[in-house]
């Protein structure tokens, strides 16, 4: 999370002429690798021209570097959270290289929205936090589903049944944090 956030005020403070997805992936990798470096966390990269870091859980699965420690102890803790540590990378096999360890997991690395927000939801502190919950008008103290799927009704009268990031009471939140394929829509919120 802490890496995320200093990419984006890295990225407004300087004019980004090439498209946001792509700067913003470069801004993440970046910070991540030095993050990565200062605090001795064990990585590695991906192939390709740019490499995002991935990394790899401590021994014992007592810490992760792609999470805040407290964070990281709360998904641990509750089962139907840590096992969306499970969630196999996708491309992990053809992107990354091979370990002891098996298969990479998508919240291994740097640029996993699902890890952006499991980094801020599962904090012991966020959902406790008023201001926060008020924000998103949520009820204070819901307790965050990941990777819900969603019954979202379309204007067909037909249903969506997309997995959606996170749940939090009534509320879908879909996070995007490099994807280059992402839709705009015009803003609004709908509650279920």
């Amino acid at each position: 999370m802490e890496v995320a956030i200093v990419a984006l005020r890295h990225l407004c403070k300087r004019r980004v002429r090439m498209n946001l997805s792509v700067a913003l992936r470069r801004a993440v990798a970046e910070q991540a690798k030095k993050y990565a470096y200062a605090e001795s966390i064990p990585h590695c990269f991906s192939y390709g021209d740019d490499p995002t870091l991935c990394f790899f859980p401590y021994e014992g699965d007592s810490r992760h570097g792609n999470f805040l420690e407290r964070s990281y102890k709360a998904i641990i803790a509750k089962p139907e959270w840590g096992k969306r540590l499970a969630k196999v990378h996708t491309s992990g096999r053809r992107s990354l290289p091979v370990t002891e360890r098996g298969r990479w997991m998508e919240l291994d690395t740097c640029m996993s929205s699902d890890a952006l927000l499991m980094n801020i939801f599962c904090h012991p502190g966020a959902l406790r936090n008023g201001r926060l919950m008020a924000l998103l008008d949520a009820e204070l103290g819901a307790t965050p589903i990941f990777g819900y799927r969603a019954r979202v009704p379309l204007a067909n009268g037909r249903f969506d049944r997309t997995e959606v990031d996170m749940r939090l009471g009534n509320l879908l939140i879909e996070a995007k944090l490099s994807e280059s394929d992402f839709q705009s829509t015009r803003c609004g919120f709908r509650k279920f």
